[in-house]
């Protein structure tokens, strides 16, 4: 496999034509789509781009509208920076604001303030303190070279880089009109307010997890299988 060069282009349509390639390959004539945080935008993107193919959403602590849900991480973030770093706490103040531009220099100033949270960072996604090196163990289980990780890096970094992916998504929510399911738990920081209202506003049905931060399928994953497999009926 050839690496990838940092100039990499990926835009969200691409993964929806990686989707519906899949689905066509695999002679899957309708399917349920799950898309946890960013995964949740991009599942709706998906729907809404072939809404015959897709039965139900699940989304599961999605970053739907990603001004919306990075504007309230960052307010997140404030709260813990205050006491600690002042300096940050100011900068993820005014990144949380509506009126600060979201674009690459907002995604620049965020990466320092949440870095600024040192190994504080991951008590805003995980309830448990047990979980919050579920990053390096999965790096230490998976078996893959840092060569690896650092490729996988390299479309994530490309995605944000799109302006197309942060093209407003409030009212896209809005215009699905199939099942949906919103799975979060109740520590979660990403999923903000105004993405939930949107999903009411849709008719979709929100499921708050108790003892689970962003990563429910980590912290709960039998109550989210559960959802996943009734429905929540």
């Amino acid at each position: 496999m050839l690496p990838l060069p940092e100039s990499t282009k990926v835009t969200v349509d691409d993964l929806i034509a990686d989707f519906e390639a899949i689905r066509s390959a695999l002679a899957i004539s309708r399917w349920q789509v799950l898309g946890h945080s960013f995964g949740g935008m991009v599942a709706l993107r998906y729907g809404l781009v072939y809404p015959q193919r897709v039965e139900r959403l699940i989304l599961e602590c999605p970053s739907i509208d990603l001004a919306s849900s990075f504007r309230w991480l960052c307010s997140a973030a404030s709260q813990s920076l205050n006491g600690h770093d002042i300096a940050a706490a100011v900068q993820a103040e005014r990144l949380a604001d509506p009126a600060t531009p979201f674009d690459d220099r907002f995604i620049e100033t965020m990466d320092r303030v949440l870095a600024a949270l040192g190994e504080r960072r991951q008590d805003l996604y995980v309830r448990a303190a047990k979980n919050r090196n579920i990053f390096s163990r999965l790096a230490a289980t998976a078996g893959l070279p840092e060569a690896r990780w650092s490729q996988g890096a390299v479309p994530g970094k490309a995605l944000l880089t799109e302006p197309s992916t942060r093209k407003p998504m409030l009212s896209s929510i809005t215009q699905w009109k199939k099942p949906m399911l919103l799975v979060r738990g109740d520590g979660d920081y990403v999923t903000s307010p105004r993405e939930l209202a949107a999903v009411q506003q849709a008719g979709g049905k929100i499921v708050t997890v108790p003892d689970a931060g962003h990563f429910v399928h980590v912290e709960q994953p039998v109550v989210l299988a559960d959802l996943i497999v009734t429905g929540h009926r």
